[in-house]
C-alpha cells in the first residue's frame, strides 16, 4: 500500500486535495510548496479562490514554523522560591 505524501494532508486540511497531482506533475514536496508564489499557481491554472487559500495556508505555516524570538520583556523572571 502506496503512503500519501505530506503535501497531500496539507493540501487536504486547506481542502484542496483536488489539486495534488497537479502539484505532483510539477515534482513539488511539502518543503517546496513553501517557496511557491502566486504566479507559479497561475501558471499551473490554479484558480484565484483556490490560490488565496493556499497562499494563506502557507502563510499561517511559515509562521508557526518561526522560531519565537524572545524579547527583554518575554524572559521569565527568577521567582525566588
Amino acid at each position: 500500500e502506496e503512503e500519501l505524501p505530506p503535501i497531500y494532508f496539507f493540501l487536504a486540511a486547506v481542502g484542496l486535495e483536488e489539486f495534488i497531482s497537479v502539484f505532483l506533475k510539477e515534482k513539488f514536496d511539502l518543503d517546496s510548496l513553501m517557496l511557491v508564489s502566486e504566479k507559479d499557481l497561475i501558471d499551473m491554472n490554479i484558480p484565484r479562490g483556490q490560490r488565496l487559500k493556499l497562499m494563506r495556508a502557507i502563510a499561517e505555516r511559515k509562521e508557526a514554523l518561526e522560531p519565537e524570538q524572545l524579547t527583554t520583556a518575554d524572559e521569565v523572571e527568577d521567582s525566588h522560591l
